[in-house]
This record gives structure tokens, C-alpha cells and sequence, in this order.
């Protein structure tokens, strides 16, 4: 068997290093024809009214927020659909309520994730830990109801994945929160045997 470990300093002669930014530009051809269009319509879109504004927020809101239901595979969508939910045409709550039930209640828990969301990014609310679970608690509560199995962490404080004492833990609409075998609102765990 040979020695399979490269020659460094045939390597070291091979390398091109990466052209300066001067180089490069020398060597570029920007089209900006793209670019100036958006410019435009950036500058066309701050003559709009906060009321035009408003409008085209709303629009992209609810899209994003009919889309995740979709993406998460909670009821089917297409790019029609969305439109209609998203731009609020005659018709439109029919249209979701044909899709069943649940995904009215779906889709409003997306909304106001959402909101919380664009509070967030605002800085409107601070980020933090609590704030991150409290979207999870409010994109969830619409959900069904579901169960999984967790170990319980020593300390007590939530559910550590595979290990060998087991709990099952109830996640309900409203909140992923569990107790130690007492029902609550939040939800109801056991101890359960862990399977060989």
C-alpha cells in the first residue's frame, strides 16, 4: 500500500487565492436594470398612505400565517387558497370554513403567533425564553390533543427525551405544560413502564 496522504506543497503550489474586491469588480458586469426597478418601487411604496401600508402588512401577515398551518401539515392549501384567505375576497370565510372545522381556530392561533411575533421584531416585547415558549403556547392552541413519551428530568422541570424512566405526557390545545400525575388544565402525566 502506498502512502495516500497528499504532498502539502503541491497542494500549497496549486492554491489561487480569492481575487481582491477591486479584482473582482474589475471582472464583474453588474446589470442593475433589476436593482433600479426595485429602487423604484421602494420609492413609489413610501408615497403610499399608512393606510395602503397597513393593508399590504395585513396581506403579508396573513399569508405567512395560512401558509404555516399548511407547511405543518395541518390542512391543505394552494397558492389560490392563500391568496383568497390572505387578501380577505367575498367569500373567503366560507371558503376556509369548507375546509373544515378546526382550520378557522388553526389559522386565527396563527395570527395572533404572528402578532407576537412582529411585537418581537419591533421590539415591542423583549425576546427571551418565556417569550419563545409563549408563541409555541399560542400557534399551539388551536391543536388536537397529544401524547408522547418523555423521561422526567431529575430537577423536576420538564421532560428529558430517551432515557429509561418514562412519562406521558398529555400535550393539550392550550398549553405544553404537565404535571406529575394529577390532571390539570395543562395537561396529565404518568409514570409508565419502559418497554424491553
Amino acid at each position: 500500500m502506498g502512502d495516500a496522504s497528499p504532498n502539502v506543497h503541491v497542494l500549497d503550489a496549486a492554491y489561487k487565492p480569492f481575487p481582491t474586491f477591486s479584482a473582482w469588480l474589475r471582472q464583474v458586469r453588474v446589470e442593475s436594470g433589476r436593482w433600479d426597478r426595485y429602487q423604484e418601487s421602494l420609492k413609489e411604496s413610501s408615497q403610499l398612505s399608512p393606510e395602503q401600508l397597513a393593508r399590504a402588512k395585513n396581506i403579508a401577515k396573513r399569508a405567512a400565517a395560512f401558509d404555516t398551518g399548511a407547511i405543518e401539515g395541518l390542512y391543505d392549501s394552494d397558492r389560490g387558497f392563500t391568496y383568497t384567505v390572505a387578501f380577505e375576497t367575498a367569500a373567503w370565510e366560507a371558503a376556509l370554513n369548507q375546509k373544515g372545522e378546526q382550520v378557522r381556530p388553526l389559522f386565527e392561533a396563527q395570527m395572533a403567533a404572528y402578532d407576537y411575533v412582529l411585537d418581537l421584531a419591533t421590539k415591542a416585547e423583549h425576546m427571551s425564553e418565556a417569550a419563545i415558549r409563549f408563541i409555541h403556547e399560542v400557534v399551539c392552541r388551536a391543536q388536537v390533543v397529544s401524547a408522547i413519551l418523555c423521561k422526567r428530568r431529575s430537577s423536576g422541570y420538564g421532560p428529558v427525551f430517551g432515557a429509561s424512566s418514562f412519562w406521558l405526557v398529555t400535550l393539550c390545545p392550550d398549553s405544553w405544560n404537565y404535571s406529575a400525575g394529577e390532571d390539570r388544565r395543562q395537561g396529565r402525566a404518568q409514570r409508565v413502564p419502559r418497554e424491553p
